[in-house]
């Protein structure tokens, strides 16, 4: 497993403002026993992307890991067996290559107000949006990425 330490995400705030930087890992494929081996057991966020026909990546989501961690979070992902109540994911998974990249943070308003600026890029059908933790006016993200890989 890679040194997981340099995958973190760093807070600071202003006024009423926040600055989170996120250090991303690097870009790993999402298969069982893959994740088992690099993805770490620790609260933080991921995102979970699919290869298209074309070769293009497309990012399925981005989500907070609390109780279990990132790893188990990705794993019930990627089960197709786990996903009935999920459709549209299950027929991604089951067809596409799917990828993964995550950042490690402990405070759980911290994650919500990541979800929050991240959900802008939310494809407009998705239902329920997540809410931030209201502690601030404005949020502002950057993203380090070794394998360029930036959504903002």
């Amino acid at each position: 497993m890679e040194d997981i330490k340099r995958f973190r995400v760093k807070k600071q705030e202003k006024d009423d403002d926040v600055y989170f930087s996120i250090a991303w890992s690097h870009l790993t494929k999402a298969e069982r026993y893959t994740i088992l081996g690099s993805a770490p057991s620790m609260a933080g966020v991921y995102e979970l992307y699919y290869r298209e026909p074309g070769g293009a990546l497309k990012q399925l989501f981005f989500q907070m890991a609390w109780y279990g961690g990132i790893r188990e979070h990705l794993r019930r992902d990627i089960d197709p067996t786990l996903l009935d109540d999920a459709p549209i994911q299950k027929a991604i998974v089951e067809v596409n290559s799917c990828f993964f990249r995550y950042s490690l943070m402990e405070d759980i308003h911290d994650m919500e107000d990541l979800c929050f600026f991240f959900s802008r890029k939310a494809p407009p059908d998705k239902k329920e949006l997540p809410s931030h933790s209201g502690r601030y006016r404005k949020i502002y993200v950057r993203e380090i990425d070794s394998d360029r890989l930036v959504t903002f």
